[in-house]
């Protein structure tokens, strides 16, 4: 190679890896905003779908988002998905419920154990899951209701800001291109 020859080499910056909750929540987020979602739409569907993933019944959340989010014309999109993230958090959240519920009524759900009640379901009869829990579940969606506005009040003011941010800055990135 000629040594007085030179070689102009420009070099891109490595694009940056993005990880699961930039691909499967901020970038569909973003998308939505580029849609014409406002940032209140979108903090108001998450808030009401963490309600939603959280119902202490098992099965009943899909189509409880579903309902929530056509009689509120919510964008079904995040809810889903938010319900769908949630779901691991609904399993942990259903013994609270349960023994809150039964503390408000001044009731004992000792007795009650998720894992007891998925195998329950998995090998009994409907009838024997419904008598072995179904004051359990009683307890869980009392507590579930009376807790409903606090559990949307803290989700929309934690994810408000967020979203905003969020909406500010994919404003300023669309009028610097």
């Amino acid at each position: 190679m000629n040594e007085s020859a030179t070689i102009a080499m420009t070099a891109s910056a490595p694009e940056k890896k993005r990880g699961f909750w930039q691909r499967r929540l901020l970038d569909p987020l973003l998308g939505f905003l580029a849609q014409g979602v406002t940032p209140s739409q979108l903090s108001r569907a998450i808030s009401l779908a963490v309600l939603c993933g959280l119902f202490p019944f098992l099965g009943a959340t899909t189509l409880l988002t579903l309902g929530m989010g056509l009689a509120l014309r919510l964008n079904q999109s995040v809810m889903q998905t938010i319900n769908y993230l949630l779901s691991g958090v609904q399993l942990l959240m259903i013994p609270v419920y349960v023994q809150l519920g039964a503390m408000i009524l001044g009731a004992s759900a000792d007795d009650f154990s998720v894992g007891l009640m998925l195998e329950t379901l998995r090998e009994g009869s409907f009838m024997d899951f419904l008598r072995q829990f179904g004051m359990a579940g009683w307890y869980g969606f009392l507590a579930w209701l009376i807790t409903a506005p606090l559990v949307v009040a803290v989700a929309f003011i934690t994810v408000s800001p967020l979203i905003n941010r969020l909406a500010a800055k994919w404003a300023k990135q669309g009028a610097e291109s």
